[in-house]
């Protein structure tokens, strides 16, 4: 919002525009903590990440029972593995030695334990999220009870980048914030879980003597040692890398958001084309920051992958070597140590190689858990370094929060109810002097007029008195309510601030009368009615959901009812100083003349910010800024005023009941409320749907049925771009070699095994070296698939972006879609940035569900081959159980997470509304009302997760039993081991087994665990495939949603195409007025002409139309009716919208673009490719030349943007300079001078009208 007088606030813009160079100077600003080390760095901060969560939840005793559950889980789920394993060394240990009946009642206990393993770890996994849950809600709670306090979200953002500012707060909260609390959840959980497996294995592998302590010891040392040493020989700058990564991301964010918040303001000003290279050099920026990030951690990420990570997804590379080439030869070791033979033949038979066998199977578990429990937590330690952009950010935002300063002492309660300032200089937040030893008294009862030219310091006064400015010198006295009222920020208790465009809140019709308080029971809504009435809005009771919903009326009022909402809301408080900026601009005279006649009777005294001569008669004195603090009286003088009304008695009014006194006003003067105005309009409602053919009616709806498709082209766009087409063969080739490559891997193992147990340490030697160089192979193969993977996804994200961002701007189907109401692009500045979203579901598919698809058919491919039916039959029999499971059970994920995306955008959207508003909310006091609105949103995102959770706990486990590779589809593996044991060897017989045997039976084995270990990817295929899809059918929807505003859009005509004829013309014929949302029409068959030399001036009441007449006339509307025609000369504007040259829609809020000062000139043209001889003689003509001098010229770009810098009179100088820039034939003025002075206001226009060649129309939109 820009008050009428709005100067210098330094604070610092969302995300600068420009090309990507410039976005990539912002990235080495990311703030860093001090490293002397890199695990110095990454203790520092995991250390950060633990104390912001634990800071706010210390004390939760939900947070207790959480742990509590976590640890119960991980005990129970540790015990049962060891309880698991000693079962599997046994099932070996019998199908080796022929002792069938041990062995089936092993199985059952088998499957006993493993489905209590699945459940358990369901359940943890359970606990995990609702820890994350309560960490964020906390977090999230905490930092909004601070940041909406007082006026800490107003603080946060002044003063620049210099003094820290925080302008991106809303991004913090709604996305760093849940990456803080899933990261810290998990390294959490981990830990736990992973101290307690690894105690518990050390114990059992020390009761194998010494060898198995130093095995222990061992496997422990080499993954904390390989991690820390990779950390030191490849050192990776996270600070850098993330903190560009967070910064483009943020800077992307906010552009969407500004398109989205200004979207009406391009297109009227055809600027699409403009604002769309400043969003796609953000885009570009944003993927070459990701990819940076992704290049410059590939060296330590394929390190730590190579020797630890992979054994997180149960990849065949160092870590399987290390665990094998150790429980190999310790179970040879046992074999020697009971066998008279120093070497067992590879084909000889002996008991003791089963024995050796099951023994190196315990050995190998145990190892396998012992690592896997220490990588688990290094893993999440490294998962934590990914967040480290987020964990540093909400760092700042905490500190700044805590730092925030308290009301400027110089702000003092005057308890004999007077608002004085004494010698008080007023600086800007950037330290230019505005006013310098301003004093003046005003007393209740007493009214005062400020006035002044644009930019002098108007509404600055009244921000020092707010406490959102600091005061260096002198000492200020304001009213209060309470105590309590002088120590809080704004203007809302005994002095109330009412500015020139009000904040709207979301809400009821009852929460928007009173804001920033709740209702009182009080108001009825008949009282309510009642109160509406006093300032002829009582038809908006009859609004659908005005009492029971929660509407944007943002959206929904015109500028003039919201000032009269904003009177209302005056007189329902009755403070005892109103400060009125310019709050009857877009009001009618009888309105203006009610606030300033009953504003006494109720006791309130008017301190007024306006231009207008008229309203003299209603102040006792009048103060004048001149804009020149330097010179001898400081910039400013006062004067009473003659001939004016007398100052009321503040006791004579103190008991007047507030509705009673403002009926007996209006019964006074025979004022007739606004009953009669609804009639009316519902009769030409009546009359025009009468008129209309069903046909015509058909093509009025305001919220056309969009096809809801879950495909669109632009889906796969980016892989069109060059280099898209080898990346994707290569990546598939890699992954069919990477496959074979992990078979014969694991197939290697059996070697060492065999030569292990047979004491040949030369074969084994070879065997490990041979394993060692297919782990090599497979580890490049797997490099070369992930950075073929990470590079599509960036192209599928980036082309997509891409095409929405065109159409979104360059055709103006943003602004369409958000006219015609359509759901499926709303809320648009979201929904585009969600192309991120899909590409990281389709990265997650590739990486985990595609590599073990392929794994699973290639191994059951082999099998069947060379075993026959029965492994895919053991498969078949998995399946349909898996398959009842997940309908009967499974939750609609691909609804769940299209619901969930739209409940968080919703929580965004509301947050990043807040942000464009920050100052007229802190002026009102309505931190905590914002708050109560965010966080109902924020609670609909926790009760849906935590429903999902819950639905989905049974589910995980049942189909974690039925999937994961060391439960159900491991009893299958040794069915078929046995039956493989009982035909290929004869030891059902014998009792004994070769090393040969046993080398050829792993061969098997490993062979079939390739489809059982990865039977859960085949099996959570459609799972896997409805994330994916779910994201998918957001993108294609909003897509296609766009893609129909683009078609009711008309197209832009070049130059000249409507000057065909001799005479231009602008014509209305058969025009209904219709409300977009209500559907209520407000005028019928509305006819006029224009033409060139000639002027038209549209009046009448707030809400009956005039804006939405403009609309049509500029092309931004669609006309309703079938006969509904207007042209401009030859040229039809439903069809086609008018080159700015022709007709140009100048609003009573301009649009002030990134760039510089020529940049807000010319647009949408670049400032520096004009004339600056040019640009300056606009400026000149409005009075506003002296801002290049000021600026630095027409090219510098300010660190703030403009509408921070520039006073609402000076941006509306600016749309006049840029409407004098392009010389239309004609030109729409919306109230476009509306904070300007009157004298100012006619030199404008006769300096516009000497300055525009003579034929030069102009379709003023007025207030009566």
């Amino acid at each position: 919002m820009a008050p009428s007088d709005e100067t210098s606030k330094e604070e610092q813009p969302p995300a600068k525009d420009g090309d990507a160079k410039k976005m990539q100077k912002a990235l080495p600003q990311a703030a860093r903590p001090p490293k002397p080390a890199p695990l110095m760095q990454q203790l520092y901060v995991w250390s950060q990440a633990l104390g912001l969560v634990m800071k706010y939840s210390a004390d939760s005793s939900q947070l207790r029972r959480q742990f509590i559950v976590v640890g119960i889980a991980s005990l129970v789920r540790t015990g049962t593995l060891l309880w698991k394993m000693r079962l599997n060394e046994l099932q070996v240990f019998y199908q080796n030695s022929g002792q069938l009946q041990n062995w089936i009642r092993t199985m059952w206990q088998g499957f006993v334990g493993g489905l209590a393993i699945a459940m358990l770890t369901s359940w943890h996994s359970r606990a995990e999220k609702a820890l994350a849950r309560i960490w964020r809600t906390a977090l999230t709670n905490n930092l909004h009870r601070t940041y909406f306090a007082s006026s800490h979200f107003y603080q946060i953002a002044q003063g620049g980048s210099a003094s820290g500012a925080i302008t991106d707060a809303d991004v913090r909260l709604t996305e760093d914030v849940p990456k803080l609390a899933s990261s810290v959840s998990s390294l959490l959980c981990n830990i736990v879980a992973g101290v307690i497996d690894v105690g518990a294995f050390t114990a059992i592998l020390a009761r194998q003597g010494k060898f198995g302590v130093l095995y222990a010891i061992t496997t422990q040392l080499y993954g904390i040692t390989l991690y820390v040493l990779a950390n030191y020989v490849i050192i990776v700058d996270f600070a850098r890398l993330l903190g560009g990564v967070a910064v483009t991301d943020s800077a992307l964010r906010q552009g969407l958001n500004r398109a989205e918040t200004h979207a009406d303001s391009i297109c009227a000003l055809q600027g699409g084309a403009t604002e769309l290279r400043s969003l796609l050099a953000k885009l570009t920026a944003n993927v070459q920051a990701k990819m940076r990030s992704y290049i410059e951690q590939e060296g330590l990420n394929s390190v730590l992958y190579y020797t630890i990570m992979s054994c997180m997804e149960n990849t065949p590379l160092l870590w399987m070597t290390y665990l094998w080439g150790c429980a190999a030869p310790l179970a040879g070791h046992t074999i020697r140590a009971s066998s008279d033979s120093s070497q067992l033949g590879y084909t000889e038979r002996s008991p003791l190689i089963a024995q050796g066998y099951s023994r190196g199977i315990q050995t190998f578990w145990a190892g396998n858990y012992l690592m896997f429990g220490t990588f688990r937590i290094v893993s999440s330690m490294h998962q934590v370094l990914q967040n480290y952009a987020s964990i540093v950010r909400i760092q700042e935002l905490d500190k700044k929060l805590s730092a925030t300063a308290a009301p400027p002492a110089s702000v003092h309660a005057a308890e004999d109810n007077r608002m004085e300032f004494k010698e008080v200089s007023i600086h800007t937040p950037s330290g230019a002097l505005l006013v310098d030893k301003l004093t003046f008294c005003v007393r209740w009862g007493e009214s005062l007029l400020l006035t002044g030219h644009n930019g002098a310091g108007k509404s600055s006064i009244f921000r020092c008195m707010g406490g959102l400015w600091p005061i260096h010198q002198g000492t200020i006295w304001r009213p209060t309510a309470t105590e309590e009222t002088v120590q809080s920020i704004g203007l809302t208790g005994a002095a109330y601030y009412l500015p020139q465009r009000p904040y709207n809140a979301l809400g009821t019709l009852a929460e928007q009368f009173c804001y920033p308080d709740p209702p009182p029971s009080s108001l009825t809504e008949q009282e309510l009615r009642r109160w509406l009435d006093f300032a002829d809005l009582g038809y908006l009771a009859n609004l659908p959901g005005a009492f029971n919903e929660e509407l944007d009326w943002e959206k929904i009022l015109s500028r003039g009812e919201q000032q009269r909402l904003a009177i209302l809301r005056l007189f329902w408080r009755r403070p005892q100083f109103a400060v009125l900026d310019e709050c009857t601009s877009a009001v009618t005279g009888e309105i203006e003349r009610r606030l300033f006649e009953i504003c006494p009777l109720l006791g309130i005294s008017c301190i007024t910010i306006a231009h207008r001569p008229a309203l003299l008669q209603y102040h006792q004195q009048q103060l004048t800024l001149t804009g020149k603090p330097h010179e001898k009286n400081g910039g400013w003088h006062s004067a009473k005023i003659a001939q004016s009304v007398a100052a009321f008695d503040p006791t004579s009014v103190s008991e007047v009941n507030a509705a009673d006194a403002i009926e007996k006003y209006l019964a006074r003067r025979d004022v007739k409320l606004t009953e009669h105005r609804r009639k009316e309009t519902v009769e030409i409602t009546r009359q025009r749907t009468g008129m209309l053919s069903p046909k015509a009616n058909d093509c009025n709806t305001t919220s056309p049925k969009v096809s809801k498709r879950w495909w669109h082209p632009a889906l796969v766009a980016g892989l069109r771009q060059p280099g898209a087409g080898w990346r994707l063969v290569t990546m598939f080739v890699a992954l069919l070699l990477r496959t074979h490559i992990c078979l014969e891997t694991w197939k290697s193992v059996g070697g060492i095994i065999a030569a292990s147990l047979c004491f040949n340490r030369r074969k084994t030697l070879q065997e490990l070296a041979r394993n060692i160089g297919l782990t090599l192979v497979n580890l490049v193969l797997d490099r070369v698939v992930s950075r073929c993977t990470q590079r599509l996804c960036l192209m599928l994200h980036e082309g997509y972006a891409t095409i929405i961002h065109d159409l979104m701007l360059k055709k103006h189907a943003i602004h369409y879609g958000m006219a015609l109401q359509l759901p499926s692009v709303m809320p648009p500045g979201v929904r585009a940035g969600e192309g991120a979203t899909f590409a990281g579901a389709v990265e997650t598919f590739l990486n985990q569900s595609l590599k073990a698809n392929l794994m699973a058919f290639y191994g059951g491919f082999w099998a069947l081959r060379n075993q026959g039916w029965r492994v895919m039959a053991c498969f078949l029999i998995n399946l349909p159980i898996h398959q009842l499971v997940m309908r009967w059970l499974m939750p609609n994920y691909a609804a769940h997470s299209a619901v969930l995306a739209d409940t968080e955008a919703k929580f965004k959207t509301v947050h990043g509304r807040f942000r464009q508003n920050l100052e007229p909310i802190a002026f009102s006091g309505g931190g905590r009302a914002e708050q109560q609105i965010v966080e109902r949103r924020f609670n609909n995102v926790l009760k849906y997760q935590e429903n999902l959770d819950n639905e989905e706990l049974v589910y995980q486990g049942l189909s974690a039993f039925l999937t994961d590779g060391s439960l159900l589809p491991l009893s299958f593996m040794r069915i078929l081991s046995m039956y493989y044991t009982y035909t290929v060897s004869n030891v059902t017989q014998t009792g004994t087994i070769s090393a040969l045997e046993l080398d050829n039976m792993w061969k098997f084995d490993r062979a079939t665990s390739l489809v059982f270990n990865h039977i859960g990817a085949i099996c959570r295929l459609p799972e896997a495939l409805m994330g994916v899809v779910g994201a998918a059918w957001r993108l294609a929807e909003f897509a296609h949603g766009l893609e129909h505003a683009a078609k009711q859009a008309p197209e832009i005509a070049g130059p000249g195409a409507a000057s065909n004829s001799a005479e231009l013309v602008l014509t209305a014929n058969c025009v209904d007025i219709v409300a977009p949302k209500a559907g209520d029409a407000l005028a019928l068959s509305v006819n006029f002409e224009v033409r060139e030399g000639k002027a038209l001036i549209i009046t009448g009441p707030n809400a009956s139309g005039k804006s939405l007449l403009s609309g049509y006339v500029a092309g931004l509307r669609p006309l309703p009716g079938q006969d509904a025609k207007i042209t401009l000369g030859g040229l039809c504007i439903g069809q086609h919208r008018p080159h700015m040259s022709e007709l140009l829609l100048i609003p009573q809020r301009p649009y002030l673009a990134p760039g510089g000062l020529g940049d807000q000139v010319a647009y949408p043209h670049e400032g520096a490719s004009q004339a600056p001889e040019k640009l300056l003689k606009c400026l000149d003509i409005v009075g506003i030349a002296y801002l290049v001098e000021r600026h630095g010229g027409f090219d510098k770009e300010p660190e703030l943007p403009w509408d921070e810098i520039l006073s609402g009179g000076e941006q509306q100088r600016i749309g006049i300079a840029r409407c004098i820039f392009h010389m239309p034939k004609f030109a729409i003025l919306d109230e476009c001078t509306s904070m300007v002075s009157q004298d100012t206001e006619l030199g404008l226009y006769q300096d516009c009208l000497g300055f525009v060649p003579p034929n030069v129309g102009g379709l003023r939109q007025e207030k009566t």
